[in-house]
């Protein structure tokens, strides 16, 4: 059985990578970035089914080669990032995880991440076009597409360290005192913020480009009382519990079991701020995923954290909407 369903998944995800990339340039944007995004969860499906990181190197570029020539253009750009993330993935696949990864593979995991959005970039590009937010349907789709990405890496990693259910149950213990600590965490997380931001902005001249959607982008949402609420559920709920599993759970819990607390909380901070990709964000990100980092150490349990991460965004995205009527 075991034989068969990775068969299926190698010729399979292989499959869904060639159909998809031939689909991405004829539909509209959101619909190109599913199908984009559909590209690269087959060839991910396909290297890790494969786990022989050369190997699926060399198809995933020639897969996505055949599936350039299938629409009369391909991108040297787009061979080369479907080849790394296909090496990569499958690298991922063969590793034999203990509980806490070492450093090297807890960093793994993120870049893992990061190739998956260059490999989003890439694809985009038989559009004729970067990636793009033109509707809010297509910021629908960028919004909610992250999070399960970062479970795929959550979720394979403790899988292959045989530690799935292990972290569960010792990472998600509840207790109503971590919950209300979160919730103040989050709170003055807010006013810690501000407060960077102000001294950035007046004292440094620094001009602060905001990551919320809802004031980047307010007239996409003002008007779609439908996406603004996916766009919330995405920001709010699926994004804090998906980047605390990863940035706390695994990377700043296997950091801390192997550099002690210190690097590890500088290291693991510094790596969640620039995962945002706003680089006048950095240091407030950070500070907070600092943090997050003592209190999901304080507390033992990702419940605070989350519950902090969660109020966050909950009361950034509030104050948005309000400052929209």
């Amino acid at each position: 059985m075991r034989f068969w369903s990775r068969s299926l998944g190698i010729v399979g995800g292989y499959l869904l990578t060639f159909l998809a990339e031939r689909a991405i340039p004829h539909p509209s944007n959101s619909q190109g970035i599913i199908f984009a995004l559909l590209a690269i969860l087959g060839l991910s499906i396909s290297a890790y089914a494969l786990r022989m990181p050369w190997l699926s190197t060399i198809i995933g570029a020639g897969v996505t080669v055949l599936g350039g020539l299938g629409i009369g253009w391909v991108h040297p750009f787009l061979v080369v990032a479907a080849a790394m993330l296909s090496g990569l993935v499958g690298f991922w696949g063969t590793r034999r995880f203990r509980w806490p990864l070492a450093p090297l593979e807890a960093l793994l995991g993120i870049a893992l991440l990061v190739m998956v959005s260059l490999a989003l970039s890439a694809f985009l590009t038989l559009r004729h076009q970067p990636i793009s937010v033109k509707t809010a349907a297509d910021l629908v789709v960028l919004y909610l597409s992250t999070p399960p990405w970062e479970w795929g890496v959550v979720i394979t990693a403790l899988l292959q360290a045989g530690f799935l259910g292990g972290f569960i149950r010792s990472r998600y213990h509840f207790r109503w005192r971590d919950l209300g600590l979160g919730f103040l965490t989050g709170a003055g997380l807010i006013f810690l913020t501000a407060i960077i931001v102000s001294i950035e902005s007046r004292g440094f001249h620094i001009r602060v480009v905001a990551n919320n959607p809802f004031v980047t982008m307010p007239s996409l949402v003002r008007h779609h009382p439908v996406p603004a609420l996916l766009i919330s559920f995405g920001v709010i709920v699926l994004a804090p519990l998906a980047e605390e599993a990863l940035f706390r759970g695994i990377l700043f819990g296997s950091l801390n079991e192997a550099w002690g607390y210190l690097p590890a909380t500088l290291v693991a901070g510094a790596v969640f701020g620039l995962a945002h990709l706003n680089a006048t964000l950095f240091l407030p990100l950070a500070l907070a995923g600092i943090t997050l980092n003592a209190l999901y150490r304080t507390t033992g349990s990702l419940v605070a954290s989350t519950a902090a991460h969660l109020t966050l965004n909950a009361i950034s995205v509030v104050s948005a909407l309000g400052a929209l009527r």
